[in-house]
């Protein structure tokens, strides 16, 4: 038998001391030996003796003679853990004292950095061998004037405008280059964040006379190098797609998916519908559900109820949000969608918000089945005035995509700049996996099945938790066991990564991968996850 391990826990105002102990046994199995966990608790009240002998009137001593201790017994228990809610913290940039929720589109410095690192060019001239402008940049609202010697400034040499900016002016492709450095500070950051970006844009010059021109206001739009690498193309979901404003005049919807599910029992008559539609108009795709009486054909008489969709919780431009609504009368079986969405601009035409509507006779795939515990067979047919006494549900489905004509019920004309450069508010996957990734443990409890005397080996380990992403929201559900987590067995494997997809528990659909590492000994936990964004640009993750 190795030696064993013990913890003792004085309990002063009863008296008493609790004694924890495991240990284990190896004489019948060196290879796996029984462990073995107990847990006692002695009173030793009137076992003490005490006297203050020296003349304190502060201080009594006492102590417990040894023919006064006696052997207690303790009983075999599984050591329980039951956790607070760790937070862990990635390595990076992230402060000790940052707030929980991580950091949003806060403008005007960090939302609009990460995207639009955008700068304007104004009062551009060059004469002779010299060059000036000013530059806005678009993130902070800071500007700066640029001035130099146009030899200074080949097609292949940058110039110092001031300590944060560099430009490059090329005469023959007229196009002039800047790279820019500027800092955003957080609340509870001890440092700013530093951005760095470049971009370039051709000029429309107007030249007077030879040797003398001058360029009308340009928009250079640029990409980021710090703190991550990628270039923004931040718009509303659907705005910019290809034909939008021509096709809302006629609008229609793909329907790729619709499930209709009825139920009748004891007079409980409830049904059920799922749909997935694409806007032709906007290329937006949307799932919706619904559920009640209505959806019924004998549960209600209102079949023309609207049900309306889930709303992304946490979305970049929340007055943008496609808030779709879904109709499904189970007499008629006509299934109608309603729908708003906007459009930028696009040639001469101006941006547009459209509000659209649009109805299908379903041609419908559906059949009958019985409960077979209740019914009189599973393969009766179910009409519905017997049904009362047991479940008769009728489940129709769709075999091909759908193609659903609509018209338009309402149109209102927008600002052209309603969609220049729109402020972006609330939610930022981007900027919190940036600056901010940080998971949390809530409810985590670790539950070690050590040895008893009737099973002294079972000895795999039971980790269960939540793991929550606070950049993503949602949550996993951990529940592994395994030999490996158990400590001082052969078998234990404290560097072993197991992976999330073993687990059960609410998926956030934007992570690809998932592992996670335990070490019961010493309580180290780690956490290797990798997941998308595309609030900064949604056709390029």
């Amino acid at each position: 038998m190795t030696g064993p391990r013990t913890l003792f826990r004085h309990i002063f105002k009863d008296r008493a001391v609790d004694i924890d102990q495991m240990w284990i046994c190896d004489q019948a199995n060196k290879s796996f030996p029984h462990l073995f966990y107990s847990l006692g608790t002695w009173s030793y009240a009137n076992a003490l003796e005490c006297d203050n002998t020296d003349g304190s009137a502060t201080r009594t001593h006492c102590n417990i003679p040894d023919e006064k201790t006696t052997s207690f017994s303790g009983k075999y228990s599984t050591p329980y853990w039951n956790t607070k809610s760790p937070e862990i913290i990635s390595p990076g940039p992230v402060p000790a004292n940052a707030s929980d929720s991580p950091p949003w589109n806060e403008t005007p410095c960090i939302g609009l950095s990460f995207s639009y690192p955008n700068w304007d060019v104004d009062k551009l001239t060059y004469s002779g061998e010299h060059v000036e402008f000013s530059l806005r940049n678009h993130a902070n609202n800071q500007s700066s004037r640029c001035s130099f010697e146009r030899r200074d400034s080949s097609s292949e040499h940058w110039v110092t405008c001031d300590n944060s900016t560099q430009a490059l002016f090329n005469e023959q492709t007229q196009q002039l280059h800047v790279n820019q450095t500027w800092q955003c500070s957080i609340k509870n950051y001890a440092e700013p964040i530093t951005f760095n970006a470049f971009g370039n844009a051709t000029l429309k010059l107007n030249c007077q006379q030879a040797g003398s021109c001058s360029a009308a206001h340009t928009v250079i739009k640029g990409s980021l190098t710090e703190p991550i690498e990628f270039t923004p193309n931040v718009a509303p979901k659907g705005v910019n797609y290809p034909g939008c404003l021509q096709n809302s005049e006629s609008p229609s919807w793909e329907v790729t998916y619709l499930l209709w599910r009825e139920t009748f029992r004891n007079n409980r008559n409830v049904g059920t519908v799922d749909a997935v539609f694409k806007n032709n108009a906007n290329g937006v795709t949307i799932s919706c559900s619904g559920q009640g009486e209505e959806l019924n054909i004998i549960g209600s008489e209102d079949h023309e109820r609207w049900w309306g969709c889930d709303l992304i919780e946490r979305e970049a431009f929340p007055k943008y949000q496609i808030a779709s609504k879904i109709k499904l009368n189970p007499v008629t079986r006509q299934f109608a969608i309603s729908q708003p969405w906007w459009c930028n601009a696009d040639r001469d035409a101006s941006p547009a918000k459209f509000i659209g509507e649009g109805r299908i006779d379903v041609p419908f795939s559906c059949a009958w089945t019985n409960s077979s515990s209740t019914s009189p067979g599973s393969d009766t047919t179910c009409p519905i005035s017997n049904s009362t006494g047991w479940n008769c549900t009728q489940t129709c489905t769709i075999g091909s995509t759908l193609l659903m004509p609509g018209f338009i019920t309402n149109k209102t004309n927008l600002s052209s700049t309603e969609f220049v450069e729109p402020a972006p508010s609330g939610y930022s996957c981007t900027i919190g996996s940036v600056l901010s990734p940080k998971w949390r443990i809530p409810w985590s409890t670790l539950t070690p099945f050590w040895g008893s005397p009737l099973f002294p080996n079972a000895t795999e380990t039971l980790v269960s938790f939540n793991l929550q992403n606070m950049v993503l929201g949602g949550f996993a559900a951990a529940a592994h066991s395994d030999v490996g987590m158990t400590p001082l067995l052969p078998g234990s494997d404290p560097d072993r990564w197991f992976d999330c997809v073993d687990n059960v528990g609410k998926s956030v659909p934007t992570v690809l991968e998932c592992q996670w590492q335990f070490d019961l000994k010493t309580g180290y936990f780690a956490i290797r996850q990798s997941w998308y964004c595309d609030d900064k640009d949604p056709e390029h993750p």
